[in-house]
């Protein structure tokens, strides 16, 4: 054994959840059957130590399970004997089980049962993360695509606010060069009635003194005028008329 010789001897246990154990009974196949063999004994406990102790278990149980006891009866600290005195010792029946769960492959099925029902939590919470993220990547898209719907009506009015600023320079620069000829033949026309009234005085000493005085009186008479009416307008008669109402005046 691992002891040495000290722990060459004899080893029992009071409990036959112990003793079945798959270290201590391996099992076999039969029939379809898993089958195990123990021997049941009667042995003597009044010998003294070290030819008998009363020993903890050594399977390494404290390592793989913890403080869970393998009986119900017997402490995992008192579960083995261990006896130099092979003569104290009688067996007297065999113990046959069939097709039995051992304390072990219990225990083993409760790590993998907390095993599988803590990976089934992880993948729980994998699922709910991963739908909580497609959610998230959800609600960033709709608002991108929101934002983008504002960048293009910004963009729109921003483009029709460029077609109005050019049709406006575009006007501007259609009256502006519309002003030009207008004002010139404005310009030409009170130049010709101006010389027409001018033309109806002989005197030119006289003429030299009303040309100015004529010539207010034409761009009076034009303000007054509304222009975009249509009538014919006798320029000659009207301002002579105003003309010779001021000289007389």
């Amino acid at each position: 054994t691992r002891g040495g010789k000290n722990r060459i001897g004899l080893y029992t246990s009071p409990s036959i959840k112990y003793s079945e154990l798959d270290i201590y009974t391996k099992p076999i196949k039969w029939q379809g059957h898993t089958v195990r063999v123990v021997l049941q004994c009667r042995q003597k406990m009044d010998i003294d130590p070290p030819e008998l102790r009363i020993e903890g278990e050594t399977i390494d149980w404290q390592r793989r399970f913890g403080d869970t006891a393998i009986s119900q009866l017997f402490s995992n600290a008192a579960i083995e004997r261990f006896t130099t005195a092979p003569n104290s010792i009688i067996p007297y029946r065999v113990l046959v089980s069939m097709d039995i769960r051992t304390r072990e492959q219990e225990e083993e099925d409760k790590k993998n049962s907390t095993g599988r029902l803590q990976a089934a939590i992880n993948a729980k919470k994998a699922t709910e993360a991963r739908v909580a993220a497609a959610q998230r990547s959800k609600d960033a898209q709709a608002k991108c695509v929101k934002a983008q719907a504002g960048l293009d009506e910004a963009q729109a009015a921003l483009d029709q606010a460029q077609k109005a600023k050019q049709q406006a320079q575009i006007e501007a620069r259609t009256a502006a060069a519309e002003e030009g000829p207008a004002a010139a033949a404005e310009k030409a026309a009170q130049d010709v009635l101006v010389s027409s009234i001018c033309a109806m005085v002989t005197d030119q000493d006289i003429l030299s003194t009303l040309q100015p005085v004529i010539q207010g009186l034409v761009l009076h008479q034009l303000a007054r005028l509304n222009c975009g009416v249509t009538r014919k307008i006798n320029w000659k008669t009207s301002a002579g008329v105003e003309g010779a109402a001021a000289l007389a005046a």
